[in-house]
């Protein structure tokens, strides 16, 4: 539902914040309300909070200064369901670069793409059917559609066979079991010794511009981590977390249950950057994130994204695309 900002004005000056509705702005998850204060010598950033709270269809962290002239602009948000459904294929995807990927629309209804230097080692969280693998999808079409694989390579290891029907050029290999995955995971490891080898060679220090990029993509890593094969497994993969960026390995680590016993602390202090959908219960956004968030998420591809090198978390709206859809932008892979 979005509001009347001439009333949302109205009620704001009336509860001490004499302010003029500018701009309503619309994106797939969240409706943003820009307002310019009229008189700025009697309003504080607490009054404008204490005003906020007062509209009782928003919380007291909805509301957010603007730059300008002293506290002259500020807006508030709420969440929404805005025709959040968004197909794939009407996205621009990053042709001829296979270093980046689409990630969504963020919140003022602007693509997005991620470059892979710029997430080393990613965790994807939330509950089912929040929008996980449909992510990770987006990720291999991005990928597969901007080059042969030359200069790209993915694995997977995905116990459920969620995405068993990828076949594509960029496929270095697919387990579906403990051993297959203990072997990829050894075969991800050894490249990555034998880099820094290379490196050492070389006299570089980070492997970007010299090797091919190796992603490693684990579809749901309870699976793995609550097996007979969990020692050894984890012990190879938190091996790959610590040592592998600067040999151009990006490892991607998917689950549905994020807890202690699936997301250890090492594992954790390893994915520097978070991919969050909407998670069962407050605990669970605390363990992924640092703080409570996730869990008001509305699904469906709603999403907060943290990325290593910025202070600032986005909220991205994933795209959509079916596995039919998918094949069918991919002809070559059947």
């Amino acid at each position: 539902m979005s509001y009347n900002i001439k009333e949302l004005s109205e009620k704001l000056t009336l509860y001490g914040v004499p302010c003029v509705g500018v701009e309503t702005q619309t994106s797939p998850r969240r409706t943003t309300y820009f307002f310019n204060l009229l008189n700025i010598k009697d309003v504080t950033t607490n009054k404008i909070n204490r005003a906020v709270e007062r509209l009782s269809f928003f919380k007291k962290d909805n509301f957010i200064l603007r730059s300008g002239d002293g506290v002259s602009h500020f807006s508030i948000f709420s969440n929404e369901d805005n025709n959040p459904i968004i197909n794939l294929s009407a996205l621009k995807l990053p042709k001829y670069n296979a270093s980046e990927f689409i990630a969504g629309i963020n919140e003022s209804g602007e693509q997005v793409n991620i470059k892979f230097s710029e997430m080393p080692h990613a965790l994807i969280a939330g509950t089912t059917g929040s929008g996980k693998s449909v992510f990770v999808q987006n990720i291999v079409y991005s990928a597969a559609a901007s080059n042969s694989g030359k200069n790209l390579k993915i694995a997977i290891i995905d116990k459920k066979r969620s995405l068993e029907y990828i076949k594509i050029p960029h496929l270095l290999g697919f387990a579906f079991d403990d051993i297959k995955a203990l072997n990829i995971l050894k075969a991800f490891q050894s490249e990555m010794y034998k880099r820094y080898e290379k490196m050492r060679v070389l006299g570089v220090e980070n492997g970007e511009g010299y090797f091919q990029k190796w992603v490693l993509i684990i579809d749901e890593l309870a699976d793995l981590m609550l097996t007979n094969q969990k020692k050894e497994i984890e012990k190879t993969l938190v091996s790959l977390l610590q040592l592998s960026r600067a040999a151009n390995i990006t490892v991607i680590l998917c689950t549905q249950s994020p807890r202690v016993a699936v997301i250890t602390g090492l594992i954790q202090a390893n994915t520097p950057t978070k991919i969050i959908f909407k998670t069962v219960s407050a605990r669970e956004s605390v363990l992924c994130l640092g703080h409570k968030g996730a869990e008001e998420l509305l699904g469906n591809g709603d999403c907060i994204i943290k990325l290593p090198k910025s202070t600032k978390e986005y909220r991205i709206q994933t795209p959509f695309a079916t596995n039919e859809e998918f094949r069918a932008a991919l002809g070559y892979q059947n």
